[in-house]
């Protein structure tokens, strides 16, 4: 008996770490960003590893993907102040379904963790489905989407999350009732975290919307 009330404080505090450790996994995120979206059996992506010192570059900047032939650079970027996603894949990449998928998107909620929110879309654009709220005129049209911010590292500035909604499948004719067809789409992100809009160079305007 005096064995057991030795070894039972030892046994506890053994489990209570074991179960630390499955509780409290290691956190630290790949440090690479993307940008995934699913329409249907098509799979739109986009991603790039961050160079070693992107957290020494002022400004956020180390968050651009630096490709020395492409003008502008992409970005993958959420703005702290003005609680806003930047998602502009401009260069390098085609609009076709793959890996290798441009985007445009701009729309905004906060990055609490952990909480499901709607979030308003300025525009999305990714292949042939698109989402311009300027170009939706019927006041009854829904054009938000639910987004969860999944993990957050202050450490690395980067945040996860995930979101569905739905798109159109081609410009809306802004007409009232707006009767362009919507699809339903959702996806997931990895993006940097930083702190100024203004320490960005954003591309004006964008190549891909010249043709739209």
């Amino acid at each position: 008996m005096v064995c057991f009330r030795f070894f039972l404080p030892i046994l506890l505090l053994f489990l209570a770490a074991c179960a630390r450790e499955q509780e409290e996994p290691n956190t630290r995120m790949e440090e690479e960003v993307f940008f995934q979206l699913n329409v249907g059996e098509e799979r739109f992506e986009y991603r790039y590893r961050l160079a070693e010192n992107y957290l020494n570059v002022d400004g956020g900047l180390g968050f651009v993907e630096q490709k020395p032939d492409a003008q502008p650079q992409n970005y993958l970027v959420f703005v702290n102040q003005l609680d806003i996603l930047l998602i502009d894949v401009d260069g390098h990449c085609t609009v076709s379904p793959g890996a290798n998928a441009c985007f445009f998107a701009n729309f905004s909620f906060s990055p609490q963790s952990g909480t499901r929110q709607n979030t308003g879309i300025i525009s999305f654009l990714v292949g042939n489905y698109t989402l311009n709220k300027q170009r939706t005129n019927d006041p009854t049209m829904d054009v938000f989407f639910e987004v969860e911010v999944t993990r957050t590292s202050q450490e690395q500035r980067l945040m996860e999350g995930t979101f569905r909604g739905k798109l159109f499948t081609r410009i809306p004719s802004g007409r009232v009732p707006e009767t362009t067809p919507r699809i339903d789409v959702h996806g997931s992100f990895r993006v940097g975290m930083i702190g100024e809009m203004a320490a960005l160079s954003l591309p004006t305007p964008n190549r891909l919307l010249e043709g739209k």
